[in-house]
């Protein structure tokens, strides 16, 4: 456990900052204290570190009124100095376990160009590094939005360069309690700024030893930066601290009493359990003292209000909070008796019923006390009635309502939307998740009827329009004038993009961008090569989004491909996407699509004008990229298509998906040279004269679970041909989706 802290001068004999280093290590007893910025020389500071208990101790003067490092440590922390420079310092530590790693104590430049080389010279050591490693210090880089609060937000300068760092040396921060905020400019008003500067990160090996670890910002005095505490982690961890510390003690103790005791042993005994009642009764007024003063942190000095400035009266705070909490959570107590409950039915009347009556009367009912008691009791096992289970969740019945509402005030007129081509219905309105996007025409007042009836929905839904994260984009040829009007409705600013926020990159993507390519990816196969080119695009508007450079990509490809029901985001990767779309076309064909394009292309691949039992795709020198493209998609219909067999199959029983889609498994001795001959039976040869199955026969060639599946299996009469059918949808037809699920899983990247 230690202690580090930009303390900002320690030549000062009037700065309370050595008063509050001395309360501090009186009360932690830490194993060490790395002090940032000392701005004096370190020879001068070591006397107060040895009365600290620090005998252990390394300085790096400052130069001139700026810089300087001190770093101080007990014997019984074991630990050594390594290397040193101005700008950080690393001791290599040494559990009592004989574990070995390495404590790098940071402190970064204030000017980003300075910063830079030596984050890469830290770099070069942590490449020759052989333990495990923890940094912990004042970085002077934030490299997140969240930790900075200012009046202009704005880009931060070198956030880029110190993440991708991070990512490049499989740095993690470790993860902190208390205020967010370890850096303050400690001015008034708008020019206040808060950050979050000081930090740790571990490498993966660190954690590994040390899951449980964190460190604990205390709040900004004296310095405008925090003090940050490495915690020791879990509290078992510490029960063993403690012991071992006591242990250690008690062992001096009685080293230095031996003289004095001379072997009565009998009064020792008696004055230990004395001093253990003692310690006992110290540690219950330590744990008091210690809830008073989490307390004291927990109180809140100062917030933000909404109009921008700050708030540090208590009786204005506690307004502000009520102000806020009724604006989000709109009581009203007269509304059963509002004429304005009657306009709902504008609203919901243009939404499809899908729920039946029966299940509507069951929804009405009043809830029961047993059913209240397991609502609120949040138990997982109760029946409880919600819309959603039978119509999706909440969120998707709400949306419907909202979207069923606009496409109404589109059609009668009221909103026009954008025409992306003609003889298609222009477009108003995608949804994503809790994410929405309009699209408006500037004419005829579309933006006053869209507002009225998002107010009408969000009253009926109790849902709230958040102005902060929505905005207006306007095309070229819109004036400023009604740009303004528009702005003003709304009550949302004007942004340049679609903002900073995924879900609206993601509607775009999966809406627009990957529907751009579907008409060539349904009629060729693509070359390898294009394929990937269009996945890096789509990637790379998914990070950057309309902004030009590189930016940091967080996680692979793959799992913006992969499916939402399997935890990824549904990008769809465009090979696969081909492939799935060709197998569209394999499948008209083998399922006797009727049309000329079925004819011709049925007598092209497959040599015959219909496709049947034991007929394959032929290979011809003179087909067309078009005819190969289509092979292409068959691969996965021919893999995956499953049989119904007729009276008179004959499907080859060992070659084909005919038991449920699925391929049968033989016994293991059928597999065998001497049962050679049976490689060739056919389905019609497992029957039996009087038309059924033949038991001992499926028994005999089959395993146990297949030969049952079969024996359970009705012989179909009425049906005299083989029939296919896809086995991987409920219609028994294929679907882009499920094909695109199966080349997925299949999917080896650079294949």
């Amino acid at each position: 456990m230690g202690l580090v802290w930009n303390c900002r001068g320690l030549n000062n004999t009037l700065s309370p900052t050595i008063p509050k280093l001395r309360a501090l290590q009186g009360s932690k007893c830490f194993d060490f204290l790395f002090l940032i910025e000392t701005k004096c020389n370190a020879s001068s500071i070591f006397p107060m570190f040895r009365s600290y208990g620090f005998m252990k101790h390394f300085g790096v003067d400052a130069v001139g009124a700026s810089g300087g490092l001190l770093v101080g440590w007990k014997k019984e922390a074991r630990m050594s100095l390594v290397m040193a420079c101005k700008n950080f310092i690393i001791l290599l530590v040494e559990k009592y376990n004989g574990l070995l790693w390495y404590l790098v104590l940071f402190y970064g430049a204030p000017s980003s160009h300075l910063r830079i080389p030596v984050l890469l010279e830290l770099e070069k050591w942590m490449d020759n590094c052989n333990y495990p490693f923890l940094i912990v210090g004042d970085f002077n880089q934030v490299d997140m939005e969240c930790d900075k609060v200012n009046k202009s937000q704005g880009p931060i300068r070198g956030a880029n360069f110190f993440n991708i760092w991070k990512i490049r040396n499989e740095l993690i921060d470790i993860p902190f309690k208390g205020p967010r905020f370890t850096w303050c400019n400690n001015r008034k008003g708008d020019e206040r700024v808060y950050e979050t500067i000081d930090k740790a990160l571990g490498s993966r090996d660190w954690l590994s030893f040390f899951p449980d670890s964190g460190i604990k910002h205390y709040p900004i005095q004296i310095s405008d930066h925090a003090p940050i505490e490495r915690d020791v982690g879990s509290p078992s961890f510490q029960v063993v601290r403690k012991l071992t510390r006591v242990r250690s003690t008690v062992k001096k103790w009685a080293f230095d009493k031996r003289d004095e005791w001379m072997g009565k042993w009998d009064d020792f005994d008696k004055r230990l359990e004395e001093g253990m009642k003692i310690a006992i009764a110290g540690e219950g007024d330590e744990m008091c003292a210690k809830v008073k003063g989490r307390a004291g942190r927990n109180y809140i000095h100062g917030i933000k209000g909404t109009n921008g400035d700050w708030i540090y009266k208590p009786d204005r705070i506690g307004n502000e909070f009520q102000c806020t909490f009724k604006r989000l959570y709109k009581e009203d107590a007269n509304l059963g008796e509002s004429s304005d409950v009657h306009d709902y039915d504008s609203i919901l009347q243009h939404v499809k019923k899908v729920v039946p009556q029966d299940k509507n009367d069951f929804l009405k009912k009043p809830f029961t006390a047993k059913e209240n008691q397991m609502r609120f009791l949040g138990s997982s096992t109760a029946e409880i009635r919600v819309p959603g289970e039978y119509g999706g969740s909440n969120y998707e019945l709400c949306f419907n309502v909202l979207a069923a509402t606009v496409e109404n005030a589109t059609e009668v007129g009221k909103i026009r939307g954008i025409r992306l081509c003609r003889g298609v219905k222009p477009l108003s309105h995608l949804f994503f998740a809790v994410d929405s996007i309009f699209f408006l025409h500037d004419k005829d007042d579309a933006a006053s009827h869209l507002k009225s009836i998002m107010d009408k929905y969000c009253e009926a839904s109790g849902q709230v329009l958040n102005s902060d994260k929505s905005g207006s984009l306007f095309s070229p040829s819109t004036t400023l004038a009604k740009g303004k009007r528009t702005m003003e409705i709304f009550g949302v600013r004007k942004c340049t993009g679609i903002g900073k926020y995924l879900a609206g990159r993601l509607t775009l993507i999966s809406s627009v961008l990957s529907n751009l390519s579907n008409y060539f990816l349904s009629v060729f196969k693509i070359p390898v090569s294009v394929a990937r080119k269009i996945n890096s695009i789509l990637s790379q508007f998914w990070w950057a989004g309309c902004k030009l450079g590189k930016k940091v990509h967080w996680c692979s490809k793959n799992f913006l491909s992969m499916p939402k029901c399997k935890g990824g985001l549904g990008i769809r990767n465009v090979e696969c996407l081909n492939k799935a779309l060709l197998a569209k076309h394999g499948w008209r064909l083998i399922s006797g699509d009727k049309s000329y394009f079925g004819k011709v292309f049925r007598k092209k691949i497959f040599g015959k004008d219909e496709f049947k039992e034991g007929v394959y795709p032929i290979s011809r020198n003179s087909a067309s990229w078009r005819e190969r493209s289509i092979k292409y998609g068959l691969e996965l219909i021919m893999e995956k298509i499953g049989w119904k067999p007729g009276v008179e199959s004959n499907l080859n029983i060992w070659n084909e998906n005919w038991v449920n889609g699925l391929r049968p498994e033989p016994m293991d001795c059928i597999l065998e040279p001497r049962f050679i001959h049976m490689g060739d039976l056919r389905i019609k040869d497992l029957l039996s004269p009087d038309g059924n199955w033949n038991a001992p026969l499926i028994n005999l060639l089959f395993k146990d679970d297949w030969a049952k599946q079969i024996l359970a299996t009705p012989v179909c009469r009425s049906r005299t041909k083989d029939e296919v059918f896809w086995p991987l949808t409920d219609d028994e037809s294929y679907t882009v989706k499920s094909g695109y699920g199966i080349v997925f899983e299949e999917y080896v990247p650079g294949e």
